[in-house]
């Protein structure tokens, strides 16, 4: 009896050692992982996560750059407190127009829509941040008269900045031939005591250049052999094969599913096809 309770103590005791041996070899290669997560060298995987997760854009670094028209100037030495008093903006979209789809369950792309940007901006107790908005705006019709002004009078160019954490600009969108659209109506509370009067102003544009880094990113312009042209500057009776296409002819089925598409916009735009 006691050679068979000396025999399982053994074997009880030689298990025992083999788990703390196992447990122990765990602990090592666990710490030696955790040393190496620790480390501050470059190329510590906590160093390297850390690198790349911590240097998001951050939507509250930008800066707004409004320039005059090129023949008529409104905003005079408003132009930088413009800059500084700008609190919100947006970076433009970008949308394609398509045909309805056939019955191959195809849809063809005929023409570029871009989303207007909206503008916020403080205003100070002189207001002049709302008044050469209404001097700009004045230049596309008359108030008094109400004739319409000259297009190349009124457009200019608006740059939106993306800075990052140096203050170093990181994305640089400019709006081409972009004036102020819609000037919102500002509400006036006897109870707000503790805010700032804002002014929302909404800007459209012909096209956008984007540049990242350095890099220019042409968006609205002409690439390669591509030909941008305006549904409502087509004639139906012109060929399509160089709008908004390569010079490679489109097939005629093609051709007529475009065709049809601007005649369907040019009859709900209510505009006289037979003129």
């Amino acid at each position: 009896m006691m050679d068979i309770n000396s025999n399982i103590v053994g074997r009880l005791v030689n298990r025992a050692k083999k788990g703390i041996n196992e447990v122990t070899d765990t602990l090592g290669g666990l710490a030696d992982t955790l040393g190496g997560l620790t480390d501050n060298s470059a190329k510590s995987p906590i160093t390297q996560f850390k690198s790349r997760m911590t240097s998001f854009a951050r939507p509250n670094l930008f800066e707004v750059v409004i320039n005059d028209p090129p023949k008529k100037s409104v905003l005079g030495q408003t132009r930088q407190r413009l800059s500084f008093s700008c609190y919100q903006a947006t970076i433009p979209g970008m949308n394609i127009a398509t045909t309805e789809k056939t019955a191959g369950y195809r849809s063809i792309a005929y023409q570029k829509l871009y989303e207007d940007v909206t503008l916020g901006f403080y205003v100070h107790g002189d207001m002049k941040e709302l008044k050469v908005f209404q001097d700009w705006m004045q230049l596309m019709i008359n108030p008094i008269n109400n004739h319409v002004g000259f297009y190349e009078d009124y457009i200019s160019t608006v740059e939106i900045k993306n800075l990052d954490r140096q203050q170093k600009k990181v994305l640089t969108t400019t709006l081409i031939d972009a004036y102020p659209k819609t000037l919102d109506a500002i509400a006036l509370d006897a109870g707000a005591n503790d805010d700032i009067m804002k002014v929302n102003v909404v800007f459209t544009y012909r096209t956008y250049k984007q540049q990242f880094g350095g890099k220019q990113e042409a968006n609205g312009e002409s690439l390669g052999t591509f030909t941008e042209r305006s549904a409502e500057d087509i004639d139906i009776g012109e060929s399509l094969s160089n709008i908004n296409s390569v010079k490679d002819p489109l097939t005629k089925d093609h051709n007529k599913i475009i065709a049809d598409q601007i005649l369907k916009n040019r009859f709900l735009a209510g505009d006289n096809i037979g003129r």
